[in-house]
């Protein structure tokens, strides 16, 4: 298996695109977007690939190389002066995330195995007309190369 980034992004947007929740909430989901800066697109999921990281080690002798790989995904909810539900929508917009990721551990055949999914508060901008808060989940997986 080769380490192909184009394939892993796109396995994980087709996994949350096609998520349900994704279907009937109407879902901006977009590849190589750091940040959304418009609250007309939330909810919002991004996936920028040059915040993916990757470990690389050597796995054994049959196969010398492998990596643990971190894919960064962004989500987006926002609210209009009130915090507390522009984090509630959040959250369970970061759970149906989270949920549709753990379904697929192979992320549609792109790496191995993933290993973990780490969720993290990303970004609070609050300002006299809207509440914008973000999360980043990053999914931990490993790939033989």
């Amino acid at each position: 298996m080769n380490i192909y980034i184009n394939c892993m992004t796109a396995a994980v947007e087709s996994i949350i695109g096609g998520w349900p929740s994704a279907i009937d909430s109407n879902w901006t989901i977009e590849r190589e977007m750091e940040e959304n800066t418009d609250a007309n697109k939330t909810p919002w999921i991004g996936i920028y690939s040059p915040m993916i990281s990757f470990d690389p080690a050597r796995a054994n002798p049959i196969q010398p190389f492998m990596a643990t790989v971190t894919i960064p995904v962004i989500m987006q909810e926002i609210d209009y002066k009130e915090v507390s539900q522009a984090i509630f929508r959040l959250n369970d917009l970061s759970g149906e995330v989270y949920t549709s990721i753990s379904c697929y551990r192979d992320l549609l055949g792109t790496v191995n195995i993933v290993k973990g999914l780490e969720l993290e508060p990303f970004n609070r901008l609050i300002d006299d007309e809207d509440v914008l808060v973000s999360n980043r989940l990053r999914i931990i997986a490993e790939v033989f190369a």
